[in-house]
């Protein structure tokens, strides 16, 4: 087992590319558990331990909020 840790920047200062305002412009008004707890979180989580090819992975997903 290994303690490396993966960092991603945030991307907050673009637009979002078309399909992903698309995406959330369906899911909107979807009533959810908070940011973290939510099925798209647990998805994220999911795909980034796949695309880490590290099944066991504690994956943190933190909010920053835009300045």
């Amino acid at each position: 087992m290994t303690d490396a840790k993966l960092s991603f920047p945030a991307i907050t200062r673009r637009a979002p590319l078309p399909h992903i305002l698309r995406r959330l412009a369906e899911t909107n008004l979807l009533q959810t558990p908070g940011y973290g707890l939510d099925s798209f979180s647990q998805s994220a989580r999911e795909k980034l331990r796949k695309a880490c090819a590290a099944p066991e992975a504690q994956v943190h997903l933190f909010y920053r909020r835009a300045l």
